[in-house]
């Protein structure tokens, strides 16, 4: 099984900041801010709707307004409501994900290294990483949207995993490796004062040897050391075979959010 065992946006694959955003300043509507690098990732303008719940007249301005400004695809992660869900699918919204936040305490303890699990020291991925990561994306958002191009997903996993790696989304990357081969990887960093897992993934033909369970454990026993109480994973609602894991692990649910995607015509 692979995963993100995460999905994205838990951590960001630009910066640690997260990415850079561009508020339209809408006056009554919904706030909106233009996404730079999904708009560079894509090839044409992306935005964000920045509402836990509108309307569907309110939904039918920003996109209006959206279109008018030459964007594409718009983003609006949501509370999952029927309201929302009716104003979305009325002006054509499609749900790509029932975005999952997971989150435990960690317990102070003094636990033993999990055995096999490595910190990768590089500061570049390979290609084993490289595949890692684009295989976690399997049932991320940006494969479930038809309209999303394959190759999209693919160079945004490879950014995500190198940024991991360089240190600019991720302070550590731990692996598992089979001989010489790297056949499981988890990058984790501090978010907001929680250890925060963003990408985790073991190769297909590795599976069922708990090296999933070993990296979330390394994770733990790197939170711990920095002195962190809790624990969070975000992934897809539809992944079960992550939220197995998570909950294998001690994880609960925290969270549940709505992502839908809209894709606008293009101005005459």
């Amino acid at each position: 099984m692979c995963a993100s065992y995460s999905g994205l946006v838990s951590a960001n694959p630009w910066s640690r900041e997260g990415r850079r955003r561009y508020d339209f300043g809408m006056n009554d509507s919904i706030p909106v801010r233009r996404l730079e690098f999904d708009t560079e990732l894509f090839g044409h303008g992306v935005a964000i709707l920045d509402a836990p719940s509108a309307s569907a007249s309110r939904l039918r301005t920003a996109l209006d307004q959206l279109r008018a400004s030459s964007v594409r695809l718009v983003y609006w992660p949501c509370a999952p409501t029927e309201e929302n869900d009716a104003a979305a699918n009325s002006v054509g919204g499609f749900l790509v994900d029932r975005r999952t936040t997971f989150f435990r305490p960690l317990e102070p303890a003094v636990e033993p290294w999990p055995p096999g699990v490595e910190t990768y020291e590089e500061d570049t991925a390979n290609a084993e990483l490289e595949s890692l990561a684009i295989a976690s994306a399997e049932q991320s958002r940006f494969r479930v949207d038809p309209s999303v191009p394959r190759d999209v997903g693919d160079t945004l996993y490879r950014r995500w995993i190198a940024n991991s790696v360089a240190g600019r989304i991720a302070d550590a990357t731990f692996v598992v490796r089979d001989e010489n081969s790297i056949v499981g990887m988890a990058t984790v960093a501090e978010k907001n004062g929680r250890s925060d897992v963003g990408l985790i993934a073991v190769d297909a033909r590795h599976r069922g040897r708990a090296h999933g369970t070993r990296l979330m454990d390394a994770t733990h026993h790197w939170a711990r050391q920095r002195g962190l109480s809790t624990a969070q994973v975000v992934t897809q609602g539809a992944n079960t075979g992550a939220r197995r894991l998570y909950e294998n692990c001690g994880y609960e649910i925290e969270q549940v959010e709505n992502y839908y995607h809209f894709w606008l015509p293009e101005t005459v």
